[in-house]
């Protein structure tokens, strides 16, 4: 051995595992024990070998007899024999404890690779384990390094440390497997060891956790449901028993209405029968006519239209068709006032013109009309005096029209009114147009209030209107005044179909 190989042992050996600086021709081998070999990078590495268990300190003295090399270190004399062989000796792993749970549920002693280890499952409450590492190396245990890793936790081995044991906590439920190995002062690995476990979910976590969970929910659920069921019945008892008072109460309140409607019907029935006293019999009128028709029909039970006849003599006679404002109860009012003036005036004089002229002052005066106010109630009405022997015809109308019906020409003529009306806005002392004229056997009188005209119906719900009403009279006027009657009524009820009657209907023809 030359000082540059001392020099190398005091050194490079001593460190363990260095990288040299120099590069010496070939390999250099000390007997059995130190190598130093050339590697990738074109540097030389120290490879552990007997002499690596010199520790680091200072070299004092080197020398060699024989096959035997001395070192003497401040530590000590070390002696290496070249002559000995290198012994094929293995590295086994083992591990001196393993422990399983917080208070050492379960434990194993000196496992080693050829160990049987059952796998074990833990609690999760309790799922610690704890290893202590050994290693079958009787040249120096302290100089042992360990590695190992968790499968299922992490990915590989960890680097050699001289950590003897490890503890893991707080691990997810799953299987895992310890992996352990060692390696020794010389870089030899001893066989690995595995211990394989399992941790187990804890409860809520777990198939049955999962059931609990659903049967809670629906419990919960169905307890929800039937809370909400129990409050709607207790809602629908209180509606109920609030819809029963307010029911109780709303029939007495009906049957106080019905009781309150009837005696204002029996009322309105007692004063159409009021009424219908003043109105004249048709066959009365046709004492002096027979060749006649009426066709009244209120809107109401009593009316605000109403028809007035008037015997003169034997010959002569006086009729009239009246429209009072409005229909109903209040219309007839109004008839029952009209009709009586009427009367008043035909006592005084017989043609047409002064009676509407008395009638108009009477009303005016009767209703408080003389100077302005609110009340604008008064009459339309068409009045007729008809001799019966010379077939001459007087007519004065207040806002209502004669048509006569020529039965030589087939036409219907009209006559116009006054425009003004029996009292309403009408002032005192108006006077009212009298009009004289001669008819033809077979002409026909047609007056009429304007309910038939202002009738709603249809097929789009119109008024019937002036124009098609005359028509209407003019197409039937060759019929007998029976058979007129009957068509009158069935063409108005058939315009106006499912549409209420808007006001009274009177119509009155007059054959001559």
């Amino acid at each position: 051995l030359t000082e540059k190989y001392a020099f190398l042992l005091s050194h490079a050996v001593i460190k363990e595992k260095i990288w040299l600086n120099y590069k010496p021709k070939g390999q250099l081998s000390v007997g059995e024990g130190l190598m130093c070999v050339e590697n990738k990078n074109g540097k030389f590495e120290i490879m552990p070998t007997q002499l690596s268990r010199i520790k680091e300190s200072d070299t004092r003295s080197f020398c060699s007899k024989d096959s035997i090399v001395y070192i003497g270190t401040n530590n000590g004399l070390y002696c290496y024999d070249t002559r000995l062989k290198k012994t094929n000796t293995s590295l086994y792993t083992f591990v001196n404890l393993v422990k399983f749970g917080r208070d050492s549920t379960h434990c194993f002693y000196n496992l080693n690779p050829n160990s049987i280890i059952e796998p074990m499952e833990l609690n999760y409450k309790n799922n610690l384990i704890e290893i202590y590492f050994g290693a079958s190396d009787y040249i120096d245990k302290n100089e042992l390094l360990f590695s190992y890793y968790m499968e299922g936790l992490e990915n590989g081995y960890k680097d050699f440390t001289n950590k003897k044991s490890v503890t893991y906590d707080y691990l997810h439920e799953g299987k895992y497997i310890l992996h352990v190995k060692s390696k020794n002062i010389f870089g030899i690995e001893g066989q690995e060891i595995e211990i394989p476990f399992t941790v187990l979910a804890p409860w809520y976590r777990t198939i049955w956790g999962y059931i609990s969970y659903g049967i809670l929910f629906l419990l919960t659920v169905y307890i929800i449901i039937k809370l909400y069921a129990k409050r709607l019945i207790e809602q629908n008892l209180r509606l109920e028993n609030i819809i029963t008072e307010r029911t109780k109460e709303i029939q007495h309140q009906k049957h106080e209405i019905e009781h309150k409607n009837q005696e204002i019907t029996d009322s309105i029935n007692y004063a159409k029968g009021i009424q219908d006293s003043i109105l004249p019999e048709i066959e009365e009128i046709k004492k002096s006519w027979k060749d006649l028709f009426v066709f009244f029909q209120p809107k109401d039970i009593v009316s605000g239209d109403f028809y007035w006849f008037k015997s003169i003599n034997e010959n002569e006679f006086l009729i009239a068709c009246c429209d009072c404002t409005g229909h109903g109860v209040p219309g007839g009012f109004m008839s029952m006032i009209c009709s009586g003036k009427l009367n008043d005036a035909a006592l005084v004089s017989t043609e047409p013109d002064k009676i509407l002229y008395i009638a108009n002052n009477s009303i005016k005066e009767n209703l408080r009309q003389q100077s302005e106010g609110k009340n604008k109630d008064g009459m339309e009405i068409c009045l007729l005096k008809v001799n019966t022997l010379t077939r001459e015809i007087k007519y004065s109308g207040a806002n209502r029209p004669l048509w006569i019906y020529d039965s030589n020409a087939h036409n219907l003529s009209e006559i116009k009114p006054t425009k003004a009306s029996i009292a309403s806005s009408t002032n005192f002392n108006s006077s009212y147009e009298l009009h004289e004229f001669k008819l033809n056997a077979g002409d026909i009188l047609y007056v009429s209030s304007d309910g038939y005209a202002d009738q709603f119906g249809g097929e789009f719900g119109k008024k019937y209107m002036s124009k098609n009403f005359k028509n209407f009279l003019l197409d039937k006027a060759s019929l007998p005044m029976n058979r007129q009657l009957e068509e009158m009524k069935a063409n108005i009820h058939s315009w106006m179909k499912n549409h209420e009657q808007v006001d009274d209907l009177l119509v009155i023809g007059i054959k001559v």
